[in-house]
């Protein structure tokens, strides 16, 4: 059994404080007298200005979360919790034997941290019961002409098309009315949508593509993905998020809500027909909707997190801890063990869907 290590964190440099003539730091007075006796005016003092944080994710709520009572976001963090926990429960017995002390179970060969990341993001079979057509994708690239392009994920490593489509795939839906955004850092969100049906992805891909045309809306939602494919599969199982939704928030919101977030959410709801929506979702996420659930993009966020998608960041944190602890005496133990890890790593230790923010940016 191998053990992938991630990469050691680097530290950052803090911004300084800035003065009002543009200097870095602040300058002393200055004055100056006439020799034959008359007096000039004193120079005024450089007026330091405080530091001024940017607007980022965490002083932002959650999409639809600034309409939410607290009561309500406290049932919200609880039914998260609980799913967290059945999650970790799971992985205590499939990796300790408590009736050996808690010794760790080992199986030669086995890639812990692609077992971790499977166990959290793959959901159960019926997604691919009734197929998608080819002309139906055809239909949808067409009616975004000018708005939006979309290509297979596998076409990075030289995938086909037409193959991707066959053998399921997720198919990108990038923005082409307004350029991605530059300042994602510390601002980027996903939305994670879970649906029964490859035809209701497809009508929430619709409403989805229509947002890239609104002016506000448009300009911070660069793109999503659809996992779709044109053969039946009944049985085969598929990962809880059969769509991923990206954007950044606005920063020149006047208040602490995600209006860019809360279009989004209302786009997707309002294409989701009754009994569609799916009810399971990966740990970590915060779920706002039966079909709807979101975090802040990992590596937007984190360090030597580049690449990588939300699940992967959290899987490789587990897999470490997972690896440094070959005895674990209780399922509460690895939950504190794990909760320890990531808090390390820089997500927010009671909502795991968030990071941590340096107060100097």
């Amino acid at each position: 059994m191998t053990f992938k290590k991630k990469k050691g964190r680097k530290k950052k440099k803090d911004d300084g404080v800035i003065t009002a003539d543009g200097s870095s730091s602040s300058s002393s007075s200055s004055s100056s007298s006439s020799s034959s006796g008359s007096t000039a005016k004193s120079r005024p003092a450089s007026i330091t200005v405080p530091y001024r944080r940017p607007v980022v994710s965490d002083v932002v709520a959650s999409p639809t979360g600034v309409r939410e009572n607290v009561p309500a976001r406290g049932a919200r963090y609880r039914r998260n919790g609980a799913r967290d926990g059945l999650f970790i429960s799971d992985l205590y017995k499939r990796y300790y034997d408590p009736e050996n002390g808690g010794a760790r179970i080992d199986v030669d060969g086995e890639d812990v941290r692609s077992e971790v990341y499977r166990l959290m993001g793959v959901g159960g079979p019926g997604y691919l019961t009734e197929p998608v057509t080819r002309r139906q994708v055809e239909d949808f690239i067409v009616a975004g002409a000018g708005r939006w392009e979309v290509e297979n994920q596998s076409a990075a490593s030289g995938g086909q098309f037409s193959a991707a489509l066959a053998a399921g795939d997720y198919f990108r839906v990038l923005n082409r009315r307004y350029p991605q955004p530059q300042d994602l850092r510390y601002r980027s969100r996903r939305l994670v949508v879970n649906v029964q049906s490859q035809q209701t992805a497809l009508e929430i891909g619709y409403a989805l593509g229509a947002l890239f045309d609104h002016p506000v809306i448009g300009r911070r939602f660069h793109q999503f993905k659809m996992f779709l494919s044109n053969w039946a599969d009944p049985q085969r199982n598929v990962k809880h998020d059969k769509m991923v939704v990206y954007y950044a928030i606005d920063p020149t919101s006047r208040d602490e809500s995600d209006v860019v977030g809360d279009a989004l959410v209302r786009a997707i709801s309002g294409a989701v027909p009754q009994g569609e929506a799916g009810l399971t979702v990966s740990p970590f996420y915060s779920t706002i909707t039966q079909a709807v659930s979101w975090a802040e993009e990992a590596e937007d966020y984190l360090p030597d997190s580049e690449g990588l998608s939300f699940t992967e960041t959290r899987a490789a944190t587990v897999a470490k801890v997972l690896a440094d602890n070959p005895v674990v005496a209780s399922r509460q133990k690895l939950s504190d063990l794990i909760t320890a890890a990531l808090s390390e790593e820089g997500v927010h230790a009671s909502a795991r869907h968030r990071h941590l923010i340096p107060d100097k940016i």
